[in-house]
């Protein structure tokens, strides 16, 4: 079952976190430059990917591995997702700039 983050740092399953009026803690990143945030993606992508790659081939089964996600578009995503309400940090917002598929 999926978990997420409640507040005051409990990793609970939804339904127990919901049931419980638990409020989601936020995440964002700790760096708010757009060019910070991909040199650091670009460094948990390999991280990614020398992690879970061979794991996955043990298991015969399969990756995919998209790289990590491209600067005009992590700039088109930060812009119209949370533009309007974060203008100046919407960036840190930003949360799948390195990606791996299993």
């Amino acid at each position: 079952a999926s978990q997420r983050l409640f507040a005051r740092c409990c990793l609970l399953p939804e339904s127990e976190g919901f049931k419980q009026s638990h409020e989601l803690s936020p995440i964002h990143q700790v760096q708010e430059d757009l060019g910070c945030l991909l040199v650091t993606a670009a460094d948990a992508q390999v991280v990614l990917r020398n992690l879970f790659v061979p794991l996955v081939q043990q298991q015969l089964l399969e990756a995919y591995d998209p790289g990590s996600k491209p600067k005009r578009v992590a700039e088109l995503k930060a812009l119209v997702r949370f533009g309007a309400g974060d203008e100046r940090r919407r960036c840190r917002h930003l949360l799948d700039l390195a990606r791996l598929a299993l």
